[in-house]
């Protein structure tokens, strides 16, 4: 005797709001929506619920247990989750899927680093292979008419990734206020106009882990001394409302403008702050802090009297370096 094989679309299983705060999941469309890693599970079964959580989630089992600790980090997951839709839904419009698909191509265009003209001549190319793709199909006008009504001029990319942008950046701002400590890392490369650019980047924790971002670039068009480098960081966090007070550590170069004892950017800096805040030599910046341990040791310290001059003068002019590379 055959028996009819049970459908889940026919159990009308539903979404356990307990799951919420047990496996970090929210409802979607009516389905499980995990908060961790955005993934929406087919249905509402319990077992594929926890098999998903204590297989893709496990150390964030293990770091937030069933505890207030955990109800806490899955309200701000939920938060975050919330904002993401916010800050979509704001340049979406009601049944405007022209709308929508201008978003989606101006994100594949953003993420590939294409100049905003792009746009225009991505929409020509859908215009002209659809003709082609869809000569056979009743709707073939409709279709048309949809891909020559996306919004894809450089004036509109333009505002909607500015727009983009400055609601991350706020996203941003709002999640290094929440944080309990801070570490910035602080570097002055120049770009191709000579304009040295103060890269103020910023590490902090979050709910969901982690987190190390671009806060800020700086131009210093005039001088830059230390008090220069301070008082342009002092102002941008002063800008940004970020309390400095939850400053830990600074990362620099290792340079003298930036570590001297009396006059340097870590000495005005930490003046401003309560606490004493640690340094940190940045790693990519390895050959200034060998130079200095080398010239501390004694054995070394004839051979660098000597090899030091010497690289001095061959490097800073061509004609040297090039007269010494034919040798």
């Amino acid at each position: 005797m055959s028996t009819k094989k049970r459908k889940v679309a026919d159990e009308n299983r539903r979404f356990n709001k307990l799951w919420t705060e047990k496996y970090a999941v929210i409802e979607s469309d009516g389905n499980p929506l995990c908060l961790i890693c955005s993934v929406k599970l087919q249905n509402n079964k319990s077992s594929n619920v926890e098999r998903h959580f204590e297989g893709k989630h496990k150390e964030f089992a293990q770091k937030y247990p069933e505890s207030e600790c955990r109800k806490k980090a899955i309200n701000e997951l939920q938060r975050k989750q919330l904002i993401q839709q916010n800050c979509f839904s704001n340049y979406i419009h009601s049944g405007s899927t022209t709308t929508e698909a201008s978003i989606a191509l101006l994100l594949q265009i953003a993420k590939a680093g294409k100049p905003f003209t792009d746009g225009e001549f991505l929409k020509d190319c859908m215009y002209t292979n659809s003709g082609i793709l869809y000569n056979d199909f009743k709707n073939k006008d409709l279709i048309l008419s949809k891909i020559e009504g996306i919004p894809l001029s450089a004036r509109t990319m333009k505002e909607q990734i500015l727009n983009n942008a400055e609601e991350v950046s706020n996203i941003q701002i709002e999640d290094i206020k929440r944080a309990e400590f801070l570490s910035l890392a602080i570097d002055e490369p120049v770009d191709v106009t000579d304009i040295t650019q103060c890269c103020v980047m910023v590490k902090y924790l979050t709910a969901s882990g982690l987190q190390e971002e671009l806060l800020e670039l700086l131009p210093m068009k005039g001088q830059t001394r230390w008090e220069d480098i301070a008082e342009s960081v002092l102002k941008c966090l002063k800008t940004k409302n970020i309390n400095i007070e939850r400053i830990v550590s600074v990362a620099t170069d290792g340079a003298p403008v930036m570590i001297a004892k009396n006059k340097g950017f870590i000495k005005l800096f930490s003046s401003h702050i309560s606490h004493e805040i640690i340094l940190f030599h940045c790693i990519l910046h390895q050959e200034a802090l060998v130079a200095k341990s080398l010239g501390a040791i004694p054995q070394l310290k004839n051979v660098m009297e000597v090899f030091v001059p010497i690289v001095n003068f061959i490097r800073p002019k061509s004609l040297n370096h090039r007269i010494f590379t034919a040798l």
